[in-house]
């Protein structure tokens, strides 16, 4: 067995080192989750993700199981820059390029009654004070009657919940991805 996960630093971190299986995966997805508790709220994390492959990823993800999810996360492109991919529950995959390969990434899913909207901000200085919903990139929205669908095998589950992942294409995360905090708003 391998241990994925460490908390470190001063404040705690929580570091994920992904293992070879991706979210649709039943295996074992390197994946830290949180039953979502209120109808209408935001959730954030801040992530530091500098991948080393073309087939890693980490981000946040919005799930109901390992067929219906929606995910937003952090990828490296073949010209060694990084880009944000939102992959809903359904639809098109949405890949946006970053400006910088150093910085933090704050990664939100917005809840509402009728929609979940993903988003990210790329953090500088200038953004570290400034309300993260006002400026943030809302990459698709994809709707609570898509989401809570029943799965193709098995029974539904009994709520959405909200997490963290990291994972390879095949092959585990030699870098890890450090996720600052989570938290509900």
């Amino acid at each position: 067995m391998k241990i994925d996960f460490k908390l470190t630093g001063t404040p705690p971190h929580l570091e994920l080192f992904g293992g070879p299986w991706n979210l649709s995966t039943p295996a074992a997805p390197t994946m830290f989750l949180r039953k979502q508790t209120t109808r209408q709220t935001l959730w954030k994390t801040q992530l530091d993700y500098q991948p080393d492959s073309l087939r890693t990823e980490a981000g946040t993800v919005l799930w109901w199981n390992y067929f219906t999810y929606s995910s937003i996360g952090i990828r490296r492109s073949s010209s060694r820059s990084r880009f944000i991919r939102y992959r809903p529950a359904s639809g098109e995959v949405v890949d946006i390029q970053l400006r910088t390969m150093e910085a933090e990434v704050l990664l939100l899913i917005d809840c509402h009654d009728l929609e979940y909207r993903l988003g990210f901000v790329e953090l500088h200085d200038e953004t570290s004070e400034v309300s993260s919903k006002e400026i943030a990139t809302w990459v698709g929205s994809v709707s609570t009657d898509i989401m809570t669908r029943d799965p193709e095998v098995g029974a539904a589950f009994t709520g959405m919940m909200l997490g963290l992942y990291a994972f390879g294409e095949l092959e585990p995360c030699l870098t890890p991805a450090v996720f600052r905090f989570a938290a509900f708003e």
